[in-house]
């Protein structure tokens, strides 16, 4: 089912041929196989977003690979090309472009940067929603995930799209000597959890039943899409794991409703964007949204944690791309990471100021309603220009 899971995935989200896809156990992992794929290891650099989650300069520095990190650009979610090529260097290998929130990155831009520096570019496309086959087939390789809350679902999952049939090879050759001595032990894990999310992992008690799910991860009674043993310096055991037939059939069957559910995003990012005050979104997320559906809408509030904690308790969709302090900026563990505080300023205010608004199948237009209604009433919202100035960033 594997097999037959990463060829429709090929041709349904990457638009066929010259791309061939390779499925993993999770989007960090598709990542690091093509980091490892490609030669790229120790003594060479990595060009990567600050913004992002901390499982991303993880899986290169598990590589043994350095991470050389770029701000956001003034007032936006992406960085200027002219900002990431400062950072290149004899030792740079490869470029990271991140389409966050499903905003592309300026790939135009650095595909023309890594050809003339002869280094890889590489897609994060983990919160990308395809559309026009235009996301993801830019840049040499591209990896996607498909956990709980990604464009769809699996559960656990990753996948990584490659153009060049070498690196292909070498990426697939890796996957398949993976060990598999606990495929079991996932399968059965995995289906629990994929039960108990269809049960009651829906609507407005949502919110409470990620909080009743992130505990009993604390307690090792189900197995956490981050494990504990990822925050520290060596890299987890099962790490390195390739997908499974129960992956496989989920995303089999959310590619058969793709269109529903670009139909839906589609709906959700237009109502958004409709109701929400102007200044509250921007122009960089605005533009973004005529081209394609967005995974959510960002936005900067006044003291997040309280926002997010009433929103849970309310049953609203607003939510936190960084539940938790992001490792790789926080002050006590950044030096793991290869990053100083306060080399990236814009990144770091945002972390402590967004949440965002999902277009996820789960979320109706009611919801979607109520959410913007609350946040319009409660005054929480702050004007992108009074969070990131013309001259910041």
């Amino acid at each position: 089912m594997v097999a037959a899971y990463e060829t429709a995935f090929a041709e349904t989200i990457m638009g066929g041929a010259p791309y061939r896809c390779v499925a993993f156990w999770r989007g960090r992992v598709a990542l690091w196989t093509i980091l490892e794929a490609a030669g790229i290891g120790p003594g060479a650099e990595v060009v990567l977003p600050a913004y992002t989650c901390e499982v991303v300069p993880a899986a290169v520095r598990y590589s043994g690979a350095d991470c050389v990190y770029y701000d956001l650009a003034s007032r936006g979610f992406s960085s200027s090309v002219t900002q990431v090529g400062a950072l290149v260097t004899p030792r740079t290998r490869l470029v990271l472009c991140q389409h966050t929130y499903g905003i592309r990155g300026d790939t135009a831009g650095l595909r023309s940067l890594c050809d003339r520096a002869d280094i890889l570019l590489v897609e994060d496309c983990c919160q990308a929603i395809m559309h026009g086959h235009a996301t993801g087939t830019v840049g040499d390789a591209a990896f996607f995930s498909t956990q709980w809350n990604k464009p769809y679902s699996t559960g656990f999952g990753g996948m990584a799209a490659v153009r060049d049939s070498d690196l292909y090879e070498r990426i697939r050759a890796r996957r398949d000597g993976f060990s598999r001595r606990d495929a079991v032990q996932r399968g059965v894990s995995l289906t629990a959890q994929l039960l108990l999310h269809h049960l009651v992992g829906r609507g407005a008690s949502r919110g409470r039943v990620a909080e009743a799910y992130r505990a009993a991860q604390r307690l090792r009674l189900l197995r956490d899409t981050s494990a504990p043993e990822e925050q520290s310096d060596g890299m987890p055991t099962d790490y390195a794991a390739g997908a499974i037939n129960v992956q496989a059939a989920m995303g089999l069957r959310a590619l058969a409703g793709w269109p529903e559910n670009m139909a839906h995003r589609r709906l959700l990012t237009d109502h958004y964007l409709e109701h929400l005050d102007s200044r509250w979104v921007g122009p960089e997320t605005h533009a973004a949204a005529i081209a394609g559906p967005l995974w959510a809408v960002p936005l900067l509030v006044r003291n997040k944690d309280a926002v997010v904690a009433t929103a849970r308790r309310l049953g609203l969709p607003v939510h936190t791309w960084f539940g938790r302090v992001p490792a790789h900026v926080a002050p006590d563990t950044c030096a793991r990471y290869g990053y100083t505080r306060g080399q990236c300023p814009s990144a770091e205010r945002m972390f402590s100021r967004e949440v965002h608004l999902p277009t996820s199948p789960f979320v109706t237009p009611a919801r979607a309603a109520r959410a913007v209604e609350w946040l319009r009433s409660a005054g929480v919202v702050e004007p992108q220009d009074a969070v990131f100035p013309p001259t910041g960033g």
